[in-house]
Formats: C-alpha cells, structure tokens, sequence
C-alpha cells in the first residue's frame, strides 16, 4: 500500500524556521519507512529531503490547508 504513493502529489508544508510558513506541492519520487516507529517518510522530486507523512507531507489539500492553517 505505502508503494502507491510513489508518482503520487503530495501536498507539502514547511515551517521556514522564521514563523513562515510555505506550503506546495511535489511528487513523491520515495518512501522510507522508519524501522522504529509507526512514522512514514516521503522523497520528492524537487528537494533532497524527505517529509514525515501526517505531520508535514499530506494527500489531501484539504488536509494540507488545515494543517498549514494551524502552524
């Protein structure tokens, strides 16, 4: 299931670090699972970083937007 992510957008949101906040999306090019912990990471495209799937790497712009909104 954690496979068909791969060619998927992502909606991505990033904390700038400076009260910023930056939101955009990518396609997922990796996924990396954490051997220990529940937690999903995803590589994109357009950076060499991974997202942490739920906290800052969402499907759904719906998703993405609520959570950019609280940041």
């Amino acid at each position: 299931m954690i496979e068909n992510m791969i060619g998927k957008k992502v909606f991505l949101i990033d904390d700038l670090g400076d009260g910023e906040m930056l939101m955009c999306s990518d396609t997922v090019t990796a996924v990396l699972l954490e051997e220990n912990s529940m937690s999903v990471r995803c590589k994109t495209s357009g950076e060499n970083e991974f997202w942490t799937i739920g906290e800052n790497a969402f499907f759904s712009e719906c998703e993405a937007k609520q959570a950019f909104k609280m940041g």
